[in-house]
């Protein structure tokens, strides 16, 4: 069994544009929302799939979009088991992660 790291790459930058326009940010609107933290030229190529983005970066992305992270992610990734997968890993990487159980409102 193959994966497709790159397809999985751009269906994460897929959900993150979704996030953006979701809040009706530009790519320049979400640099200068956040105070140049979130770079418009980084989170474009995350956006792309041309550049992998780390689990820091997305739980940042995902506090900054206001979603849980494994909105953000394709696919399964997005079932509760993911989620605690994602806490674990976070958790390892000293990263405090918030993750929403499918049906949690």
């Amino acid at each position: 069994m193959t994966t497709d790291y790159a397809a999985y790459a751009r269906a994460v930058g897929r959900r993150l544009r979704a996030a953006r326009k979701s809040q009706g940010l530009s790519l320049h609107g979400v640099e200068n929302a956040s105070g140049g933290r979130l770079g418009a030229a980084v989170v474009g190529t995350y956006e792309r799939g041309s550049r992998n983005v780390t689990v820091q970066k997305l739980a940042e992305l995902a506090e900054f979009y206001g979603v849980p992270v494994p909105e953000l992610l394709p696919g399964d990734a997005a079932k509760p088991d993911a989620g605690k997968l994602l806490l674990a890993l976070g958790e390892k990487l000293g990263v405090r992660l918030a993750v929403q159980a499918a049906g949690d409102e």
